[in-house]
């Protein structure tokens, strides 16, 4: 063991610590955890492996977050000397080893797929959902023994237990958070749904194989679709860093500038003609908008009527197809063929990509294929029943995909909530979908208006539309310019999705360091080496931290212009984010 120099004694701890192990079968999604942080915009971690954890590495650790690794004795007492003298740990699905250190009692059962509640009355639930929801994985039972409930484990909607999901426990100088269950797993199973249904097809419809049935036989409980499940579990997290972090933690905001929501229009073309696309066009337009509409190859679309929309800040990407009972390889085989053929014939690559009849292979095999094809975001979970046009994947944020093995893929999987022949009947004749829903042009509108709503007010995430160009004149035309007006009018920002993809690339690269921190002069400083101001990236600083209030902030040595946000019933103060190598100075001061 490493021993402290006095420099490391005196050092004030500044980053995030995500400890994984790379030797334990039990840490699959370990590196994923650090997926969920830049996620939330939390991007002062530091990934490293258990066998390099020591002292000073947790001396200069504002809170440690052991992800779920099968540890020896020697490696839980250097964690909990930690906690002992004052360090903060989060642990997720911790070993039976740590039931002295964490105020829990193991019982001898587990919880597969359950639910989990948050304790109301406590300040870490404020701002989250008051009634269960679904987890993922496998939890162990663990009983109160001088912990604080956070939150309970339920086996079912409302299947109460006496066991805690979260829990908060004071040892020593120290707190420690627990998470009962595996966070990253979680997230990952509600997103990308159930593996063991790869290749499964769960319905009677001729259509291929597609993401959505990775989420039938009961994988999501449709009374709970109304919630965007995955991001929940997401926000626990950043909430006990929070709670738990000595210093103020600077953030980035989820979407564009200071905005609540945004709506991202997208549409299949399949073989409409022309004009079909010019009057969806014409719609989108009207409120200020842009659409990405996706082209087969048979499509009527021509490389100059393509390239005159896009100089409008429309996009235009691949709408692929291998065949209704494809395998993995003719998958391959045929959409590499078509993403060349389509940046042959329009002079452009595919930013995103939707295939047709939404066709999917394996877990995440057809996003190795578009990251071998060079395509950076799908938008093939599409919520199709067992959901209702609602959060599917229990989210709207894009993420990159994660194999079973714990593979992080270099291709984001950004979901589509909103599908026109999904959710509306038809009523013109037009071919009937048969996994439709069957609403009417007044249930599709409030159903789109509820979602935007509670994004607006709840849950900052984006929402995705599907509008095929040859339904928007026969049945689905004012579905969308009632959707869009509403949007509009809350103004809430409508983009196509390769205008979204770039500001995710962007917001990605995004990387801060907090170069010094010292609470007794009331001052916190960090630094973006290299932002890209023309993105329009929102800084979040906590207004609020232990007892102290924010006064001033400085850019380069200057005051500049704040204006407050509240996330989840927390203050923030935002700054926009400009070109160059940007240094900030945060004073606080006591609160009267």
């Amino acid at each position: 063991m490493q021993p402290l120099t006095h420099a490391d004694q005196q050092r004030q701890p500044d980053k995030l610590l995500l400890i994984t192990d790379r030797t334990s079968p039990s840490n699959r999604y370990g590196p994923y955890v650090g997926e969920i942080l830049r996620s939330e915009g939390l991007l002062t971690y530091q990934m490293e492996d258990l066998a390099s954890v020591n002292e000073k590495l947790l001396a200069e650790s504002c809170v440690a977050i052991l992800t779920r690794c099968t540890i020896t004795p020697k490696e839980r007492d250097l964690l909990s000397n930690y906690v002992t003298e004052g360090g903060q740990l989060i642990l997720i699905a911790p070993q039976f080893i740590w039931q002295t250190a964490i105020g829990l009692l193991p019982l001898p059962s587990a919880i597969l797929d359950g639910y989990v509640k948050l304790a109301i009355r406590e300040p870490f639930s404020r701002g989250l959902p008051a009634e269960s929801f679904q987890f993922h994985g496998i939890s162990q039972k663990w009983t109160l023994n001088g912990a604080t409930a956070l939150a309970s484990l339920y086996s079912g909607p409302a299947g109460a237990t006496a066991c805690a999901a979260i829990a908060l426990h004071q040892l020593g100088k120290g707190r420690v958070i627990t998470f009962t269950y595996d966070v990253g797993e979680c997230v990952a199973g509600i997103r990308q749904g159930n593996p063991r249904l790869a290749s499964s097809k769960l319905d009677d419809t001729n259509f291929s194989i597609r993401a959505g049935d990775l989420f039938g036989a009961g994988w999501l409980d449709p009374t709970k679709e109304h919630i965007p499940q995955a991001d929940i579990h997401q926000a626990m997290l950043a909430r006990a860093i929070e709670f738990l972090s000595p210093i103020p933690l600077p953030r980035l905001w989820y979407l564009p500038g200071m905005a609540r929501s945004i709506l991202l229009l997208t549409g299949d073309g399949e073989v409409a003609p022309p004009e079909d696309f010019q009057a969806e066009i014409d719609s989108v337009e009207r409120f200020g908008g842009h659409v990405t509409i996706y082209l087969k190859e048979d499509c009527k679309i021509s490389p100059e009527q393509e390239a005159a929309w896009r100089e409008r800040g429309h996009d235009f990407g691949l709408h692929p197809w291998a065949g209704p009972d494809a395998t993995i390889q003719l998958q391959r085989q045929e959409w590499a063929r078509m993403e060349n053929w389509f940046r042959a014939r329009y002079g452009h690559p595919s930013r995103t990509i939707r295939s047709h009849w939404l066709q999917w292979c394996g877990y995440t095999d057809t996003a190795r294929v578009l990251a071998d094809i060079g395509v950076p975001m799908d938008t093939n979970y599409v919520s199709t029943p067992p959901s209702h046009g609602k959060y599917m994947v229990g989210s709207g944020r894009a993420m990159r995909f994660v194999t079973e093995a714990g593979e992080i893929l270099p291709v984001w999987q950004q979901p589509t909530h909103l599908e026109d022949d999904v959710l509306l009947r038809v009523d013109s004749g037009y071919k009937y979908n048969p996994i439709s829903i069957n609403l009417s042009t007044d249930e599709g509108v409030s159903l789109c208006t509820e979602l935007l709503t509670s994004s607006a007010e709840h849950y900052h995430t984006p929402i995705m539309m599907n509008l095929h160009p040859p339904f928007y004149p026969r049945f689905a035309g004012a579905w969308l310019d009632r959707t869009l007006e509403f949007a509009h009018a809350k103004g809430i920002p409508l983009w196509n999705a390769k205008q979204w993809m770039d500001f995710v690339a962007a917001r990605d690269a995004v990387q801060l360091k907090i170069t010094g921190y010292d609470w007794k002069q009331n001052k916190l400083s960090f630094c973006l080496p290299a932002a890209d101001g023309s993105a329009d990236l929102t800084l979040c600083v906590p207004d609020y931290h232990e007892g102290k209030r924010i006064s001033q902030i400085k850019r380069a040595g200057t005051p500049v212009e704040r204006t407050s946000m509240t996330i989840q019933d927390k203050n923030y103060a935002v700054i926009p984010i400009t070109n160059g190598e940007l240094s900030f100075e945060v004073f606080y001061e006591p609160e009267a």
